[in-house]
């Protein structure tokens, strides 16, 4: 059971979780996490899905858990979400009530919002123990994810019970090199809306017992305030992108000197260079480096590989990602076949028990994206191209629309979407523009319907405007402004020459 090593760390007044500004024992998460799940069951029977609205608040863990306590599956809001994707997902997942341990600064329509002040008089009055048969059972939803859609729409992955087990071994199998502590700290650094948060909350704090420190997004935006921040915590392991990397390692306060309690780094969400690995090294001569794969709909990543110092030596380019048959994926033709000599080319598949049951209220897509292997297990196509070489799978980019940017995917039609509802657009398309450092950047290009504006102005205008309707990451870092935008001759978008002109921008 997810929740038994809980009770038993629920004994203990160790610290589970720490938001930068208050502290929260095991003790104190379990009585709160035991409010919520009584006040959901008395008030809001059944498993309808309950919302969560906040960053990195606590209570936004002790609601996690007392819905998961309750049976009822989670979606989690964060507070930088723009008001149209709330509603959005809101009524994509028929949510009926939203726990607000931050504040909701616009009103939701047909949705009962219980406050932080709500939540804190639930805390404070004697809670009786919630039964473990209203708890998540084997085959229930635990939270849904929601992802960028091409549509214009975020789509929910459905995470289970079991989906959630198995992110719990994959973690252990990649943390178990670690040290000889019995307690640890760790960082969160990605928000609760993405599936990397699963490993820090159900792994590192529930199973091992260990505290994670919840890195607000003010201090995740200031690279200064967020290494002075790990000097206080002393963290053990962490994850991160490599592009926040970078920023770490620009600061030379980011060494083994100043951390010598970190023994292990994870990356993943962008393609991991040879080149930053060899300055993480230079700074910390003997820390575990590993490089992950994986997606929201496999409940993050399944595939790590290990960087080893043999590789340092000859590696070029980008590190890899997995060992061709470690079991947690693999790579296939057009066929459907496994690729499995060197020099093989193919989509990555993940096929584990990590592999969600597919996405809410959309079975076409489900259908076209999942499978079930011949052995029962379920699988997803990625829709990323990998590439063997020297027993090891590479992943070199994506066979469609759908880009990676700060670790989050983004399809680019929903960019899109976004930039032709602004009311100065005539029509837009958007590419991506590769970095020296591997990192991506969105391109907008826009062709602008007549307006007293000049080009600084219109760029300044639509992105104040696609704040209001989008998240930060799917924003375009640079506008151009073009007479038209290039066609084939099919007369349809040129993407080739779309990316050609992102590349030069």
């Amino acid at each position: 059971m997810i929740l038994s090593r809980f009770r038993t760390l629920a004994k203990t007044d160790r610290i589970a979780c720490h938001d930068g500004r208050n502290a929260l024992t095991f003790s104190g998460l379990w009585h709160r996490s035991e409010a919520i799940a009584g006040h959901l069951l008395k008030n809001y029977p059944g498993k309808g899905v309950v919302a969560i609205f906040g960053d990195k608040e606590n209570d936004m863990i002790s609601a996690m858990l007392g819905a998961v306590k309750s049976g009822h599956p989670y979606v989690t809001l964060p507070s930088f979400y723009p008001e149209k994707r709330i509603a959005d997902i809101l009524a994509d997942a028929s949510v009926t009530v939203v726990l607000s341990p931050s504040p909701l600064p616009f009103p939701v329509e047909g949705v009962k919002v219980i406050s932080a002040g709500d939540m804190q008089a639930l805390f404070d009055t004697e809670v009786p123990e919630v039964p473990e048969s209203a708890y998540d059972q084997p085959g229930d939803l635990v939270c849904i994810l929601y992802t960028s859609g091409s549509t214009g729409k975020p789509k929910g992955v459905m995470i289970d019970y079991e989906n959630i087990e198995a992110k719990i071994r994959v973690a252990a199998a990649q943390v178990a090199p670690i040290g000889t502590a019995e307690v640890g700290a760790t960082i969160q650094l990605a928000s609760y809306a993405f599936s990397a948060s699963l490993t820090s909350i159900y792994h590192m704090m529930l199973s091992a017992g260990w505290t994670v420190h919840c890195v607000p997004k003010e201090v995740l935006q200031d690279s200064s305030t967020l290494i002075t921040s790990m000097l206080s915590i002393q963290p053990n392991l962490f994850g991160c992108t490599p592009s926040l990397m970078e920023r770490l390692l620009a600061d030379d306060r980011f060494s083994e000197k100043t951390l010598p309690k970190l023994e292990y780094v994870c990356f993943a969400g962008e393609a991991l260079s040879y080149q930053i690995v060899r300055a993480l090294r230079a700074r910390f001569s003997s820390i575990i480096i590993r490089n992950a794969f994986g997606a929201t709909e496999a409940t993050a990543s399944p595939f790590f590989c290990t960087i080893t110092d043999d590789m340092l030596e000859t590696g070029e380019g980008f590190c890899p990602v997995e060992t061709v048959g470690a079991g947690h994926g693999y790579l296939a033709d057009e066929k459907g076949q496994m690729l499995t000599e060197d020099g093989s080319v193919g989509e990555i598949i993940l096929n584990y028990p990590t592999v969600s049951r597919g996405y809410l209220n959309n079975p076409s897509l489900t259908a076209e994206r999942f499978f079930t292997t011949s052995d029962g297990v379920r699988a997803f196509k990625t829709g990323d191209i990998g590439e063997i070489k020297g027993g090891k799978i590479y992943c070199r980019g994506r066979r469609d629309n759908q880009v990676k940017i700060g670790g989050n995917r983004v399809e680019l039609e929903e960019v899109e979407k976004h930039l032709r509802s602004v009311d100065i657009v005539k029509t837009a398309a958007c590419s991506v523009k590769t970095l020296e450092n591997g990192a991506n950047i969105l391109v907008g290009f826009v062709v602008s319907k007549p307006t007293d504006m000049t080009h600084t102005q219109a760029f300044l205008y639509i992105k104040k405007e696609l704040k209001k309707r989008a998240e930060s990451h799917m924003i375009p870092t640079k506008l151009v402004f073009v007479d038209s935008l290039p066609v084939n001759d099919n007369k349809k978008l040129d993407r080739i020459a779309l990316k050609k002109a992102a590349e030069e921008a």
